[in-house]
């Protein structure tokens, strides 16, 4: 288009007086044209203020791509869509280009522009003449540096520009929040108040370093606000931008790192001091399979000088340990960084047999190998095989020989219950009339002494019979043949009654006999023959081993679900170490002496008749103190009573 006006609507416009007519385009041609030339902004002269468009320049026509003249829009709000028109010529009066749009081009893509606006007066007609400028690229520039700028605020390190003079001319927000100064305060502080190591004197000759290296990295320490320490590692970098040279500071908190390598120097630091001392030998081999370092341990086994076996070929070492044998695996440990294990057995000159459990594993490039002396545990493990062996042997003998005694046992048990069962059988037999003659004596006899003689016959026949029923109900609750007949008991009645069957006993040994039974003692599930055998043989053990004068006491009550019936002397009392044993048959207290008789049968029977009730019997003494037992039998009723006894 060139210098040219470009002409949108050549339609007459009346001037303002009204007469004649004239065109846009002629009116336009002398007075405005040198207006058009000198503008570098695309220009859009619009009718006001309905904002219809009535020229465009050449820059504009450029820059919205609309070159014909048909194809230009009506409106100059069709090509800046929010261009606001003032209602009034005040917003028209001085120019402006302050305000920013957009508009669009031909192709239907927005450009960024600025726009500036101003009255002028056309053929004698008020205009407004609309400034665009393109700023595409200064907005490019604004989102880059924006970016840039948040970059750099944003980023996890601290970021300074320094001048020559070590003063601080830009910090990101890093640098804020990391050494808890404010913004301001940092722009007015020196780096020699941050860095602890760029003290004044030496910062002239670290900017010459910079200058002359252009970028270099060192560490250093920086200073917080509350005056804590911490380390970095600094990049930095000159710049020189125009006329004014600046240091481009780059720094990142290394304290976790710094602690990280500390842990890991002391890592291995650890690891050095454990192989070094290990008993186990270590032999450590580079890519090559070149001994590159090893322990104490594995010099005393290679058998030579440190300075002899650095450097030897991993296969030169290894015949002792195997390692031509387990080629491959060795091969598969380098090829894959998996780790191998496996036992193999030497021959030594002088040592003789030796046994290594051997571990090889990667390390980095290389190989490293731990091998164990299991020679000792080996020839320890082969004695404890010989002596299981022998211990297995023995023990079959042994055990041969137990089932011989218990053979033998089981053996004398039958004979002692034939001996037991015809023993009871042959009393038995002549006792039966013997008590019938007994009683008919004592009965028939009226004159002394032969009264007396009856009746001592008939008091001697009663504890055969007595001592013979106990043996023979031993006999049964051992065979599981003893069987309780169980119903409804009146427990103090049958205490009581039992009590004053006794109390003959008491008063002919001149002891004080007293018994404690609570009338409303109720009803318990028993046989009471049995349970008044129990009380009975208890009774009579107590009248036994109490001496004259003595104190027995019977005393029963109820304790939750269970009778509980207690028969207390002050007699003997009876030794710690006999007190296990005084519920076996044939058992008699050694300190009794050899006036108390008996065969050791009444507490052997008492505790199977009690576990026949599924009760329990206990014993409290205390020797030269005396003696107390304790009976306890369920009150109901309860099933399988026999059953439960005898399994």
């Amino acid at each position: 288009m060139g210098d040219e006006l470009h002409r949108v609507h050549d339609e007459p416009v009346k001037p303002p007086d009204g007469t004649g007519a004239v065109t846009i385009g002629d009116a336009l041609a002398g007075e405005i044209h040198q207006l058009f030339q000198l503008m570098p902004w695309g220009v859009v002269l619009i009718d006001y203020p309905d904002g219809r468009i009535l020229a465009v320049n050449a820059a504009m026509s450029a820059l919205s791509g609309l070159g014909a003249v048909d194809t230009l829009p009506q409106n100059i709000t069709d090509l800046i869509p929010d261009f606001q028109i003032a209602t009034d010529t005040k917003p028209f009066q001085t120019a402006h280009a302050d305000q920013e749009y957009e508009i669009i081009k031909s192709d239907g893509i927005r450009i960024p522009v600025e726009v500036g606006s101003r009255m002028v007066q056309v053929g004698g007609q008020t205009r407004a003449a609309v400034f665009v400028r393109d700023i595409t690229r200064r907005r490019q520039t604004s989102e880059a540096l924006y970016i840039s700028r948040f970059f750099l605020d944003k980023s996890g390190g601290l970021i300074f520009w320094v001048d020559q003079s070590g003063k601080i001319v830009y910090a990101n927000e890093g640098a804020v929040k990391l050494l808890g100064y404010s913004m301001d305060e940092l722009l007015n502080m020196t780096i020699h108040q941050v860095d602890t190591n760029f003290s004044p004197g030496l910062w002239p000759m670290m900017w010459e370093h910079f200058k002359k290296v252009q970028t270099a990295v060192l560490e250093s320490l920086f200073r917080t606000r509350d005056g804590r320490m911490f380390p970095v590692e600094i990049s930095g970098s000159y710049v020189k931008y125009g006329e004014k040279e600046y240091n481009f500071v780059f720094a990142w908190d290394v304290t976790r790192r710094k602690e990280a390598e500390c842990a890991l120097k002391e890592s291995q630091q650890q690891l050095s001091a454990f192989i070094t001392s290990a008993t186990d030998a270590f032999y450590l081999y580079d890519g090559a399979l070149k001994l590159v370092e090893f322990n104490a341990a594995a010099l005393t086994q290679l058998g030579m000088p440190r300075e002899q076996a650095l450097g030897r070929h991993l296969f030169e070492l290894g015949n002792r340990i195997g390692v031509a044998e387990h080629a491959d695996e060795y091969q598969g440990v380098l090829a894959g960084g998996r780790s191998i294990s496996y036992a193999v057995a030497a021959t030594d000159p002088k040592k003789g047999g030796l046994f290594f459990e051997v571990k090889v594993f990667q390390v980095n490039d290389g190989l490293g190998i731990i091998v164990t002396d299991v020679t000792d545990r080996k020839l320890m493990e082969q004695e404890l095989i010989l002596h299981q062996t022998r211990l297995e042997q023995l023990v079959e003998e042994r055990t041969a020989a137990l089932a011989q005694v218990n053979t033998q046992l089981t053996e004398q048990i039958e004979q002692r219950r034939l001996f037991t069962h015809a023993l009871v059988h042959d009393l038995k037999t002549p006792l039966t009339p013997l008590l019938g003659a007994s009683e008919a004596l004592a009965n028939g006899l009226k004159e002394d002494p032969w009264r007396k003689l009856a009746k001592n016959v008939r008091m001697g026949a009663l504890n055969l019979n007595q001592t013979v029923g106990q043996l023979f109900d031993l006999e049964k609750g051992q065979m599981g043949l003893l069987e309780l007949n169980c119903s409804s008991v009146d427990a103090a009645r049958l205490i009581s009654e039992t009590a004053e069957y006794a109390r003959q006993e008491a008063v002919a040994n001149e002891q004080i006999f007293t018994v404690t039974v609570p009338d409303g003692l109720g009803r318990v599930w028993a046989d009471p023959t049995r349970l008044g055998q129990v009380l009975m043989n208890l009774l009579n053990n107590a009248f036994k081993y109490t001496p004259r004068g003595g104190k027995i006491e019977l005393a029963a009550d109820i304790d939750g679900e269970f009778l509980s019936v207690r028969v207390q002397d002050d007699g003997l009392g009876i030794a710690a170490d006999e007190q296990e044993d005084v519920f076996l048959p044939y058992r008699r207290l050694k300190k009794s002496g050899s006036r108390h008789g008996g065969l050791g049968l009444g507490l052997a029977l008492a505790q199977r008749l009690v576990d026949l009730h599924g009760g329990t019997i206990s014993l409290e003494s205390r020797e030269g103190v005396g003696s107390t037992f304790t009976v306890r039998i369920p009150v109901t009723k309860r099933e399988n009573l026999n059953k439960e006894a005898t399994e």
